[in-house]
């Protein structure tokens, strides 16, 4: 009887130790993998060194590119500070829409819009029909990200420099949306379209913007009577059915085969942030051009993996708003 019960004893005992090593083993390797975000966060300091790539990148983005970032309360605050601590120091055509002021950003305020983020639909177009009226053809990329996206300003450059701004075409993170029946008005939608995901990054060409001003769709009236109320608040797949549309009409107009207006970027434009995702885990390698959902440390890690080697500009035109 002794020898059986010093035995469950012996058993039990053994088995609470091996829980608690594992236990430990567990949250070593968590915060193994915890170190990897904020490792770089606390030794934030960005090297302000001299480069010749950088200042001839720094002229052409300048000239050829202009950042729309889409915000609102109860962000617009903590999250646009954020951005221009980091990545928006390496542009000088940035400009940021909301609904309501702020007494720390330099934002332009949409009229009649409430809600914030219930609002992404009519924020949208707006935004884009002030962008084309006050640029036009002035400049060639029109990119529209929102206030939780990092930009890897470098990598935007290279990307740009390979695409064409004269054919119809938006280059973004692509997937296919297929709308609820109960959501498509009576004169009818596709039952199904491919569209940007506008978090990772739509990225506008002047042609693109042109076609859009022309049939009418950077007025939101026309935008809201085609897609109806529902579909309109989920701008970005409105968006991508617009697109599909125009290809068509210019394929018709032109005598053409229908060409896809997507220069998809799947890899690069990433909807994820954290560097432990699955889908992140290649940003370094590759690497990634812009990264959503990025809050707190973690645009902080991104900056200084992607810009510490980037001297800060010398001089600003002061067009960040």
């Amino acid at each position: 009887m002794h020898i059986g019960r010093n035995s469950a004893m012996c058993f039990a005992l053994w088995s609470l130790a091996g829980l608690f090593l594992f236990v430990i083993i567990e949250l070593d390797w968590k915060n193994e993998n915890r170190k990897i975000v904020y490792t770089a966060v606390n030794s934030f300091q960005i090297n302000r060194g001299n480069s010749n790539e950088h200042e001839k990148y720094q002229v052409e983005l300048d000239n050829d590119v202009i950042f729309l970032i889409m915000t609102g309360k109860p962000h617009q605050d903590r999250r646009v500070s954020l951005q221009q601590q980091t990545w928006m120091q390496y542009t000088s055509k940035t400009f940021i829409f909301s609904e309501t002021a702020s007494a720390l950003l330099p934002l332009i305020v949409l009229p009649n819009i409430s809600g914030s983020y219930a609002t992404a639909g009519p924020k949208f177009w707006d935004a884009l029909q002030w962008a084309w009226k006050k640029f036009g053809h002035k400049t060639k990329w029109f990119v529209k990200i929102d206030d939780d996206t990092f930009v890897n300003v470098r990598e935007v450059w290279k990307l740009l420099k390979r695409k064409d701004a004269t054919k119809l075409r938006v280059v973004g993170r692509c997937a296919v949306f297929s709308p609820p029946k109960s959501d498509i008005p009576k004169g009818g939608l596709p039952n199904e379209w491919t569209f940007v995901d506008g978090g990772a990054g739509m990225f506008i060409n002047s042609y693109t913007m042109q076609l859009l001003n022309a049939y009418g769709f950077l007025n939101k009236s026309n935008v809201l009577q085609r897609h109806g109320e529902k579909l309109f608040e989920v701008q970005d797949t409105v968006f991508g059915e617009i697109l599909t549309e125009i290809a068509h009409r210019e394929a018709y107009r032109h005598k053409i085969n229908f060409t896809s207006p997507f220069d998809c970027e799947n890899e690069r434009l990433q909807h994820a942030c954290n560097p432990n995702h699955f889908e992140t885990t290649h940003c370094l390698k590759l690497p990634c051009v812009t990264l959503h959902r990025c809050r707190e440390q973690l645009m902080l890690y991104w900056h200084e993996q992607f810009h510490s080697n980037i001297p800060s500009p010398q001089s600003s035109t002061g067009e960040n708003k």
